[in-house]
């Protein structure tokens, strides 16, 4: 037996089998491994907080959510006392993952502003893509109120998506 890396073949190795019965030489490709590559699992993170602009983030996220993958859904109270607030908004987004077999985690135990607790959450958890949605603000009311995607765009060590 010959093995023989095949350069123009990507990643297969060409073995050489001699057949003493008939003289001729057959070729036969053979994979690299003989083990099958596992696709990473991709850790994706959506900030939900019941707006038109949250729904297009959750659309979005699952176009990209595939089998394996993780998926957090985020919302973020400014308080305890809006606490409930944030779970009934997170509660169609459960349903719909429910139906779809998505398997995901809820985090609504967070409080404060939304920009810093983001990507927070993001860094700790190692998340690799944070979906958010944008509400359409004028360039003024963003510049006095500050606009979550904006900041987490600037500042999260990971991936963001806007959907718009």
């Amino acid at each position: 037996r010959d093995l023989v890396r095949s350069r123009g073949l990507g990643d297969v190795y060409k073995r050489q089998v001699s057949t003493q019965s008939t003289g001729f030489q057959k070729t036969s490709l053979l994979p690299k491994s003989n083990h099958t590559h596992k696709k990473k699992m991709v850790k994706y993170m959506i900030a939900l907080d019941g707006s038109e602009g949250a729904q297009k983030a959750f659309e979005v996220a699952l176009r990209l959510v595939k089998e394996g993958d993780s998926l957090t859904l985020v919302s973020v109270p400014k308080n305890a006392s809006q606490s409930q607030a944030a779970e009934t908004s997170l509660q169609k987004f459960r349903d719909i993952c429910n139906e779809k077999s998505i398997q995901f985690e809820a985090v609504t135990d967070q409080f404060g502003d939304p920009r810093t607790v983001l990507c927070s959450l993001a860094e700790s958890r190692q998340i690799d893509t944070l979906i958010v949605g944008t509400r359409g603000l004028s360039a003024l009311k963003r510049l006095i109120l500050g606009s979550v995607s904006s900041y987490v765009v600037e500042h999260a060590t990971c991936d963001v998506v806007v959907a718009k």
